[in-house]
């Protein structure tokens, strides 16, 4: 099952009608032969002065100011156009603020920062003194990001490697994982030190063989679900199927492909499947922001697995 041409076009004029700059940034790199450096444009307009990202990079947290969830989607969008430049100001910043930010405790980048309580957002980002709730979300995901961009003989480098020893010790007492998205930043700690050739941290092949089984324990089998519930998805998990998590799970992978197909609203897009409960008009805007962001993902995870039927119109 594959978007039609007419349905590629219904897409493409919703993200030109809608979609946030950096999603139509993103969207132009990806289907349009747009350049990297215009979602690096993009992308620096949620780069505060402490290198850190906020203004709701995250959609659902319209807090402006920089939290390391938010710069950790930052990193994010930096690993989907492939951009490594460890010397770019905008990468350069990111670790600025990882190693300066005061939202650190315990070993651990904190997910939910005390100004969040100032702005609209989900309940689920609101600020508590439960520090560790989170475990390692988004922190193993971090300390990867730092590990790869900085210089071997460098202190924060040595840091990172302590806090990436403490992560994956914590990862191997608590099997199997329950939380897909700590497991997804396990993933990607995993990349980071393959990509940095680090391989004297922890057994890397040992890892990503647990981290496979987490994936397909994890991974949601019933499409109804997916319709209407926050569950995992394949896609939370990999993106192409040259991952090694592909392996297994392509039958599921395929049910994925054809669901996103077939479960687009009367737009021809795609809703999302959670509410704030609060802030009725600013959840509105970031249900909009939402939206622009899922066509991206699952606009790639189709093109990837093969589920789009031509090239893009122009």
């Amino acid at each position: 099952m594959k978007l039609t041409n007419n349905e590629l076009e219904t897409i493409r004029r919703w993200m030109y009608r809608e979609a946030r700059p950096i999603d139509l940034a993103r969207w132009q790199y990806h289907f349009e032969n747009g350049t990297q450096n215009e979602v690096i444009h993009s992308l620096a307009a949620y780069q505060n002065s402490d290198g850190g990202f906020g203004y709701g990079l995250e959609a659902d947290s319209a807090n402006p100011n920089s939290s390391p969830i938010q710069t950790w989607c930052a990193i994010e969008l930096l690993e989907e156009i492939g951009f490594s430049d460890t010397n770019h100001p905008i990468i350069q910043g990111i670790l600025d603020y990882l190693e300066k930010t005061e939202f650190f405790k315990n070993g651990q980048w904190l997910a939910e920062i005390p100004s969040n309580n100032d702005h609209p957002g989900a309940p689920w980002w609101k600020y508590s003194e439960k520090v560790g709730d989170w475990e390692y979300n988004p922190t193993a995901s971090l300390v990867g990001f730092v590990l790869k961009h900085t210089a071997v003989d460098s202190s924060f480098h040595e840091q990172a490697r302590n806090i990436a020893r403490r992560a994956i010790d914590s990862y191997l007492q608590r099997q199997p994982l329950n939380d897909m998205h700590e497991c997804y930043c396990y993933q990607t700690l995993e990349k980071y030190c393959r990509e940095a050739e680090i391989t004297d941290l922890f057994d890397l092949d040992k890892i990503q063989e647990l981290l496979i089984g987490n994936v397909s324990r994890l991974i949601t089998t019933d499409p109804a679900a997916w319709a209407t519930s926050y569950v995992c998805k394949p896609s939370q998990f990999y993106k192409s199927p040259e991952s090694s998590y592909y392996v297994g799970n392509e039958r599921i992978t395929q049910t994925e492909c054809d669901f996103i197909v077939t479960s687009r609203n009367k737009e021809g897009i795609w809703d999302i499947t959670w509410n704030w409960g609060c802030d009725a008009d600013a959840f509105a805007i970031a249900n909009l922001h939402w939206k622009s962001t899922l066509v991206v993902r699952n606009m790639l995870f189709l093109r990837n697995f093969n589920g789009i039927s031509s090239t893009i119109p122009e």
